[in-house]
């Protein structure tokens, strides 16, 4: 847990590389002179840092929302109240930040053990988030379900889904072989909560059986964009389904795109009052192969949405590049 100053403002420069150098978010909070991206949370946290030898390698922002805590500081849309009255105190997870050499190995693990135990010896039955679409998969794995209908537009950093990590229910965190199972066992099991949860968010169960199962759709990948059957099943694993309000705005024009959203049920439409043709819609790349929205995508109607992770449609180009342009084409059908 940082512990001084200086160590406040090693992660507010890690976050400032990330957020605002890499994925070009903007919005309050950035220094540019210093380098730093600070939050209005800050002041009401526990940052927590995983170092590399001297270097910080990792961070994340860990709030705990107790009964007189402003939550007009926190993203409209998490649905708080019925948790905090049945469960007091719970948590808020934010500013995960990991550099690019160190991700996928230790660093979220640890990030994610310590800011659980840390919760539960403090009372906290369930701890939140809002996760980039792109990143949902990951947080999953993690313990963390969707359990909302909710697509939270942030000013400067795009669409966000709600999630929720019910911290007591330790079948649930064996099931998905969850990286925070170690310190969960040093804790006593409450299902109770997990119940409780599954009860009040009836959603949860469409999003995890069968109905809603991203596998289900792999046959709608091949006959839609003419992909092999290895190649769909791939992206399928990848991917997730969510339910979004009609109105929801997916991609504003100009925003990263680090997700592809493909309508199963229900209809997307371009943000504009006017059709637009196949090349509008296909992104803009830039020199690096980052993808911009040409135009904003918007939920017409309820829409039962396919969402694959802009990075892996972007690994299966390289490992199938005779497929490239199927997949770019895919990448460009979000509004159709």
């Amino acid at each position: 847990m940082v512990a001084t100053e200086a160590e406040a403002r090693e992660v507010f420069r890690l976050r400032h590389r990330v957020f605002v150098h890499e994925q070009g978010r903007r919005g309050e909070g950035i220094d540019p002179e210093r380098g730093e991206l600070r939050s209005k949370l800050d002041a009401f946290s526990h940052l927590w840092h995983a170092r590399d030898g001297k270097t910080v390698v990792g961070t994340v922002t860990q709030t705990m929302i107790c009964p007189h805590f402003d939550v007009a500081l926190l993203p409209t849309g998490l649905e708080l109240e019925p948790f905090r009255a049945e469960a007091g105190l719970v948590g808020y997870s934010s500013r995960f930040a990991i550099e690019p050499g160190h991700r996928g190995k230790w660093v979220l693990a640890s990030l994610a053990r310590h800011t659980y135990a840390h919760g539960r010896r403090l009372g906290a039955k369930f701890d939140f988030m809002t996760a980039n679409p792109a990143l949902v998969p990951l947080y999953e794995r993690l313990g963390y379900v969707r359990y909302t209908a909710s697509g939270i537009q942030v000013t400067g950093i795009g669409l966000l889904i709600p999630m929720v990590l019910s911290a007591t229910d330790l079948a649930y965190l064996r099931t998905v072989r969850s990286a925070c199972l170690p310190a969960a066992e040093h804790f006593a099991a409450e299902p109770e909560w997990g119940e409780w949860l599954r009860a009040a968010h009836p959603i949860i169960g469409r999003y995890y059986h069968a109905d809603l199962r991203p596998e289900r759709h792999v046959a709608h990948l091949e006959r839609r964009f003419g992909l092999p059957v290895r190649l769909a099943e791939e992206l399928g694993a990848m991917s997730f389904v969510h339910q979004f309000p009609a109105g929801t705005t997916l991609l504003r024009e100009g925003d990263r795109v680090s997700c592809v959203f493909i309508a199963l049920q229900g209809t997307l439409g371009a943000g504009r009052a006017r059709d637009v043709d196949a090349d509008e819609r296909t992104p803009r790349r830039a020199g690096d192969g980052v993808a911009f929205a040409r135009d904003a995508v918007r939920c017409a109607t309820d829409a039962v949405v396919l969402c694959l992770p802009m990075m892996a449609v972007t690994r299966l180009q390289r490992r199938y590049p005779e497929y490239s342009g199927r997949l770019e084409e895919l990448v460009g059908s979000s509004a159709s």
